[in-house]
């Protein structure tokens, strides 16, 4: 802030005011002079004003003088800053009030000497010139001009009104007198340069009220948002603050709080924040943590015919197994609110502890013709000669049923294990034992992964077809592959010791045909007793593939059945003794109702080439499962061969109706009933095995094992365990038989394989 100037009286009215302090001028001097409102000079210095103001009235009462030249130099400021305004001065001491001498303008006389350097009578600086200033400006016709209408408006020394149009020569012999405006009667003198600064100050302010006020009415300029008060809570603190933030989350940001991926806020970060109000952040974070676990092992007591009544026996020690699980935790400010489990891996599986109980069975001795083997309490047992010479073929107690193929002499079994050993990928594996010597090994044969297998015709391999296990239903993914495994070192029963080695050698076939909607089920196979033909069977086709060629034919198209579940249903086959025909269940059509929809299963036999295809038995049901028999001479030389097959007590409803196992010609002719009797419940679904002299068979009901003869319909219970299932019967065919299949063109030894 620049400093105040000082005031500089006249040296006139300080020697006056030195004079009245000295004693020289008398009080009644002195009271004129006070009441003039300024000290009157004396001696030399009151005649030079007196000399002033005569020549400055004279100059009035002639008009305005001509123009002055001046030199071109910088204008001077005027000596004198007492002579302003004659109006406010006759506003301070009225119309008739005389005012001192020294403030009638006394212009110089044009052409004088100029003024030279140094200060005037207010003790202001000049430099060397005389202009306009110099001469109180005001004798300067230009100035007088362009000062007229706004400057003399008001009333002079003789009371005379003036509105401010007057021309100059009206009003110039008022002009002196109302030069008294800035006389100052607070303090005797006059204004100066301050009073004009802080007028052009308040005047800057004024505006500059006025324009902010403006700006406020106009919507230029917003009002400033008011603080609000806010509390802001996280797990490690708590801090109140004020803010005039609009939302939460720039609230947050001045706070220099930043958030985590899972934080949660409350109220929501978008949400406006009121004043007063709580701003909650949960620290929200993710762990796992892991967790082993024993598996106790469980013990499983199974009824063994091959032990006496009542007697035990330990065929199999537990040992518990262990487990790793992985949870999720969820945590909110350090503390768990959610605990999930994420993943369960097996480090090592249980084994089962098994025990056999001897039972008593009386049950007559059957006599048996070739091999029949069967599951039971997830163990092969077998019978050869009679029924009564029953034992297990293996103790393992984890055959998985997907596989179960006799060879066709009956010699050797080959079966699939469910796989335990922890690899999350491996669906089984398979493995081969023999089944003519008590207490023959098993042996693994080193193929894994195995939805289907059957022996070739000539009993040196196997054809099969893989799959992986996955972690969704079904649990598992079918490839639809066919490959081929020659086993080597089946050495004939009398020349086994028990420790052969068996060998394979694979070889891939036919890679899988394009995916379906429904191929990760799987597919049903079917070699035909050549060995040249394997018959397929997809949800909504059958067909078959030449082995020999390598190449599909589609036999028969239709509808796939919407089962509204996790599971596919696929057609069943059987083919005929002399490879020639494939009997096969088929999904029918329904009036009135979408293809996916309809209830109706027909049974069909078709020709391999597709020149022949008839429905035999229709509406039979969905799991009618047909199974032709092996052909059998009859006595007048004739061959022939029937097929058996389920009927649904409901048709419309056959996926959980009961059935009944009937029997028929080739050509649908002599159809019958065979099983079970009207004193039992029906079958869930047909499970059998023809004899190899095609005159009997073994049906699996309710865990049990019961022999049927065709012929004569009777029947006769083989097991007493209640665990019984999937017959398996192979075997050399009886005197007369060996010659059957030959009447087709193609052969077991024209086989190729």
């Amino acid at each position: 802030m620049p400093a105040r100037r000082q005031h500089r009286p006249c040296p006139a009215r300080k020697k006056e005011q030195e004079e009245i302090q000295h004693g020289e001028i008398d009080d009644q001097q002195a009271g004129e002079i006070a009441h003039a409102g300024e000290i009157q000079p004396a001696g030399e210095e009151h005649q030079r004003h007196a000399q002033r103001r005569q020549q400055g009235a004279q100059c009035i009462s002639e008009g305005p003088p001509a123009p002055v030249v001046y030199p071109e130099k910088e204008e001077a400021p005027c000596p004198d800053d007492r002579h302003h305004d004659v109006h406010r001065r006759r506003q301070i001491h009225g119309a008739g009030s005389n005012l001192p001498p020294e403030w009638n303008p006394v212009p110089q006389e044009i052409g004088q000497p100029q003024r030279q350097q140094g200060q005037d009578q207010v003790g202001k600086q000049y430099g060397q010139g005389t202009d306009q200033r110099t001469f109180f400006g005001l004798h300067d016709r230009s100035l007088f001009q362009k000062r007229q209408a706004p400057y003399y408006g008001g009333t002079d020394a003789a009371d005379r009104n003036y509105t401010g149009s007057e021309t100059p020569a009206q009003i110039a012999p008022a002009f002196a007198p109302r030069r008294a405006l800035w006389y100052d009667i607070s303090t005797g003198g006059h204004m100066d340069g301050r009073m004009h600064a802080l007028r052009r100050r308040i005047w800057l302010l004024m505006a500059l009220l006025i324009g902010v006020s403006m700006m406020r009415l106009t919507g230029c300029l917003a009002p400033a948002p008011a603080a609000k008060l806010v509390t802001i809570e996280t797990s490690d603190m708590r801090l109140v603050m004020y803010t005039t933030a609009g939302t939460v989350r720039e609230v947050l940001q001045q706070a220099g709080i930043s958030l985590g991926q899972m934080d949660r806020v409350e109220p929501d970060l978008w949400q406006e924040v009121q004043d007063g109000a709580t701003v909650r952040v949960v620290r929200v974070e993710e762990r796992q943590e892991t967790e082993r676990r024993p598996i106790p092992f469980s013990q499983k007591i199974i009824k063994s015919e091959a032990l006496p009544p009542g007697e035990r026996k330990l065929l199999q020690l537990g040992v518990n197994g262990e487990e790793e699980i992985v949870y999720r935790l969820v945590l909110e400010n350090g503390q768990v609110v959610e605990r999930t489990e994420a993943q369960r891996i097996i480090i090592k599986p249980p084994v089962d502890e098994i025990i056999a109980v001897g039972l008593q069975a009386d049950l007559p001795s059957v006599p048996i013709t070739g091999t029949l083997v069967y599951i039971s309490a997830g163990n092969a047992w077998v019978m050869r000669g009679t029924s009564a010479s029953r034992r297990p073929l293996t103790s393992s107690g984890d055959l998985d049923g997907r596989v179960l193929a006799l060879s066709p002499d009956g010699e050797w079994l080959v079966y699939s294990r469910a796989e335990t050993g922890g690899r999350p990928h491996v669906l089984n594996s398979l493995w081969i034992v023999g089944t003519s010597i008590l207490n023959e090994p098993s042996y693994p044969l080193g193929i894994e992964g195995v939805m289907y297998a059957e022996w070739t015709a000539d009993g040196k391999g196997i054809i099969y077809s893989t799959a992986e296990r996955t972690g969704g239903a079904p649990g598992w993914r079918a490839h639809n592959d066919i490959w081929k495994a020659t086993i080597y070192g089946l050495t004939p029963a009398g020349k086994r010791t028990g420790n052969e080695r068996i060998t394979t050698l694979t070889q891939k076939l036919l890679d899988p045909p394009a995916e379906t909607v429904y191929s990760w089920w799987g597919t049903h196979f079917a070699l035909s007793p050549d060995g040249r033909w394997l018959a397929y069977g997809q949800a909504d086709e059958v067909g078959i593939i030449d082995l020999r060629a390598g190449t599909r034919s589609p036999l028969l198209h239709f509808a796939a059945y919407h089962t509204y579940g996790e599971w596919v249903w696929l057609p069943e086959l059987s083919w005929s003794p002399d490879s020639r025909y494939l009997a096969c269940s088929v999904h029918g059509q329904m009036e009135g109702m979408d293809p996916e929809d309809s209830p109706v299963f027909d049974l069909w036999v078709v020709e391999r080439t597709g020149a022949v295809k008839v429905p035999i038995a229709p509406d039979v049901g969905m799991w009618t499962a047909p199974a032709w028999s092996p052909a059998r001479r009859l006595p007048d030389g004739s061959r022939e061969s029937a097929i058996a097959f389920g009927v649904a007590y409901s048709p419309r409803n056959s996926q959980d109706s009961r059935y009944d196992l009937y029997v028929m010609d080739r050509d649908g002719s002599n159809r019958r009933k065979l099983f079970p009797p009207a004193d039992m419940p029906g079958l869930v679904a047909p499970e059998l095995a023809w004899s190899p002299d095609g005159r009997r068979m073994v049906i699996a009901h309710q865990g049990y094992l019961y022999l049927l003869d065709v012929d004569s319909g009777t029947w006769q219970k083989l097991t007493a365990d209640g665990q019984s299932g999937q017959p398996r019967w192979a075997g050399e065919p009886t005197a007369g038989e060996e010659d059957m299949g030959h009447g087709e063109e193609t052969t077991t030894k024209d086989s190729g394989r």
